[in-house]
């Protein structure tokens, strides 16, 4: 080889050798360059925070009021199964048609009920005093489920 075709050759390859210098000498066949010692280790997402559970249910409001009274469930829950024994319509329905529709207070008291019976209507609040003082009186003598009771009241519908 004489030595201009050899100086011809050197400056054909030697940019090809730069750019092999410059990359790593890598291609498509050859691995990826190992991680840097000094890099954190784990995977990629473990400094993030995990994303919010999409498919977790939101609690309603009556829901957060049994968490946060979970004593005067049972109490008030008596009150409603004896509504739903004795006085399904007027109570369990809610259906007023007597005046009543958001505690009228104007039933009359026969004596039986120590607390206070306030309902839906006239008609729950009779119903209440002649079968279920007890369950009645069982939640509203009892600070959890007077305040289960608040708590649901302030719920919107």
């Amino acid at each position: 080889m004489s030595s201009s075709t050899l100086r011809a050759l050197v400056v054909v390859l030697a940019p090809l050798a730069a750019a092999a210098a410059l990359t790593g000498g890598c291609s498509d066949d050859e691995a990826p360059p190992e991680a840097d010692a000094g890099a954190e280790s784990g995977p990629p997402d473990a400094n993030r925070p995990a994303p919010p559970e999409s498919d977790a249910a939101l609690k309603s409001c009556r829901e957060e009021c049994e968490e946060a009274h979970p004593t005067g469930l049972p109490k008030d829950e008596a009150i409603n199964s004896c509504w739903e024994t004795h006085c399904g319509d007027p109570c369990i329905e809610q259906r007023p048609g007597d005046g009543g529709g958001g505690g009228d207070g104007a039933a009359p008291d026969g004596g039986t009920c120590t607390s206070p019976v306030v309902t839906v209507s006239v008609s729950c609040d009779e119903c209440t005093h002649t079968f279920c003082c007890a369950s009645w009186d069982g939640c509203f003598q009892d600070p959890e489920c007077t305040a289960l009771n608040a708590c649901y009241q302030r719920c919107p519908d």
